[in-house]
């Protein structure tokens, strides 16, 4: 039995994090990015940050979080970090040091090991960096990236017992999703991602009732990823707020980060 396994570039599986670790992502970058002469490219395997002809940090997207590999001796460092020493991988031995970043603690470990990895090389902070990663790290389809050549397909043979279609990327941070045999259309509202506070200004925004109603149909997902794919919010946006506008007559599955009073008083006389 024929099989497919899709080869994710780097930027693939960025694609797939979540709006909290894309943001992790994105603030990091433009930290090490703010360093005097520090530079960047994005390869299939992973991303490189280098000055002249030394590569300082490389990120590794895995699973649901990013590898961070450091040019720093692991032993040096408080054990608080909780690195894990990869001199032994060839391909490492020039960035000893691994930090597994997956959430708001390691996030902040990630930002003072740049700090001290800059300041052991002596290279000076220059000028504040804001860039915006929002397109490239939009949530598509695994056909979108099969067009836009960001995966590859990988075809083999398996026996019948396997299933028609894998993915080569395994991580154990991966949880199994769950089967779906049917769809039932029904309204439900819920919070999800990250709180306002989490997020600059910019980044946040609104929708209202009468948006979903005009381009939802019944037992649609409304969330930031369907938000953006049907082009009713920008695709930089990380925060979203219902507001009361509008009257909702779909049953609708929607998980956003936060909705008014009104809003929440129209969802409830619908359930």
């Amino acid at each position: 039995m024929e099989i497919v396994r899709y080869n994710k570039s780097h930027l693939a599986k960025l694609t797939f994090l979540s709006d909290k670790m894309k943001m992790y992502y994105s603030q990091i970058k433009n930290v090490i990015l703010s360093y005097d002469k520090v530079k960047n490219n994005i390869s299939w395997e992973g991303e490189r940050f280098y000055v002249g002809r030394n590569t300082l940090i490389r990120f590794v997207a895995r699973g649901k979080s990013i590898n961070i590999y450091f040019a720093l001796t692991p032993q040096t460092l408080d054990p608080k970090y909780g690195v894990v020493d990869v001199s032994e991988v060839k391909k490492y031995a020039d960035l000893p040091t691994m930090l597994k970043m997956k959430g708001p603690r390691s996030f902040g470990y990630a930002k003072e090991l740049v700090e001290e990895l800059m300041q052991a090389e002596e290279i000076e902070y220059n000028l504040e960096c804001e860039e915006s990663y929002g397109l490239e790290l939009k949530s598509r389809s695994i056909e979108k990236l099969l067009e836009e050549g960001l995966v590859k397909p990988v075809y083999g043979t398996k026996s019948a017992k396997a299933s028609s279609v894998e993915d080569e990327d395994d991580d154990d941070d991966e949880e199994e999703e769950e089967e779906v045999t049917e769809i039932v259309p029904k309204l439900s509202y819920s919070y999800s991602g990250l709180k306002k506070e989490q997020v600059a200004r910019s980044l946040r925004t609104i929708i209202n009732l009468a948006s979903l109603e005009a381009n939802f149909k019944d037992g649609e997902e409304v969330n930031l990823d369907t938000l953006k794919d049907k082009g009713l919010i920008d695709v930089n946006m990380m925060y979203v707020k219902l507001l009361a506008d509008g009257k909702l007559s779909k049953k609708l599955n929607i998980a956003l980060n936060d909705y008014s009073a009104q809003a929440i008083a129209k969802l409830e006389s619908l359930l």
